[in-house]
Order: C-alpha cells, then sequence, then structure tokens
C-alpha cells in the first residue's frame, strides 16, 4: 500500500512571498522549490518502500502484528514516518537528486 499524501512543510518566507496569490512571478524560486518538494517526496516513498518491504519480512517469520485494521494503520503510519524522515532529509537521497539534477554533468559514467 502506498502512503497517503502528506501536505508538504511551510515554505520559507522569501519563496512562499514569491508564490503568494497576486504575487509577481519568480519562475526560478518556484521552479527550485517545486524540485527540491519533489525530491523530498522521492525519498519518501523509497523510505516508505523499505518499511513496507521491512514490514513484508516481518510477517513472513512471523512477528508481524496480524492484518485488517490493525496493518492499515502500522501501513499509515509507516507512511507518515518516512515523509517525516525523507523531510529531515537525513538519508541523503534527495540531496544527492538535487545535486545530479543542479549539475547533470555529475550523472554521468563517472570519469
Amino acid at each position: 500500500m502506498l502512503p497517503v499524501y502528506v501536505p508538504p512543510p511551510p515554505l520559507p518566507p522569501a519563496l512562499a512571498a514569491a508564490d503568494a496569490p497576486g504575487a509577481p512571478p519568480a519562475p526560478a524560486a518556484s521552479a527550485d522549490a517545486r524540485m527540491v518538494e519533489a525530491a523530498v517526496q522521492f525519498e519518501g516513498l523509497f523510505i516508505a518502500q523499505m518499511f513496507q518491504a521491512m514490514r513484508q519480512a516481518a510477517d513472513a517469520f512471523g512477528e508481524g502484528e496480524g492484518g485488517g485494521e490493525q496493518a492499515a494503520m502500522l501501513d499509515h503510519a509507516a507512511g507518515l514516518v518516512a515523509f517525516d524522515i525523507a523531510r529531515l532529509r537525513s538519508f541523503g537521497i534527495a540531496d544527492a537528486l538535487l545535486a545530479q539534477l543542479a549539475d547533470p554533468s555529475a550523472a554521468g559514467d563517472g570519469t
């Protein structure tokens, strides 16, 4: 089960003002903010998939909590925790992705 959408954290004041209704367009700032948000969401999905695989392994060994409503709650909680971890960027997946997007030559064959 995929995690439930969690709203993004608030933008820094400079970016929030640029995206406010009636504000003059700031395409570079809003594009950068969207790229960061997409990278963080990707990291969150990656972490959520990792949690799901860990739960499936625990269930296979008989250490899981069972099924039904409790499993749905655990999936939801794992998704929320995954996106909170991603917002902290502690795994570094979003940062690595942003570094590659900022410098396309870094995504080459490593030579």
